[in-house]
């Protein structure tokens, strides 16, 4: 989606979410339109739920990114799509730091 997209420049400048407004607006944007389809169980696309698995790395909502990600393993995806997904979740993580203090405790991935 391009919304997914547009969200990878902000993370690729270094942005987050909870200090950058554009990009704060755009996940829940992009969240509004993924909830239109239903629950996490109930989506019938790949893509969609690695939307969401990618969606949720990058708001550090790694609760819902770990239930997203075993909903994507139903699909039993073929190398290459689980390949595409987690290379861009290592684009993530490899521009911006690796922990975040949240209510004092470090939060890793």
């Amino acid at each position: 989606s391009s919304g997914i997209n547009a969200e990878y420049g902000y993370v690729l400048k270094g942005e987050e979410p909870s200090t950058n407004y554009q990009l704060h607006s755009l996940c829940i944007d992009i969240g509004e339109l993924l909830g239109k389809k239903g629950l996490l169980e109930e989506f019938t696309d790949y893509w969609d739920l690695a939307t969401s698995f990618e969606l949720n790395v990058i708001q550090r909502m790694y609760k819902h990114a770990n239930r997203a990600a075993l909903c994507m393993f139903k699909f039993k995806p073929q190398n290459w799509m689980l390949e595409s997904t987690m290379s861009n979740i290592r684009l993530i993580e490899s521009h911006r730091p690796k922990t975040e203090t949240i209510n004092g405790n470090d939060q890793n991935i």
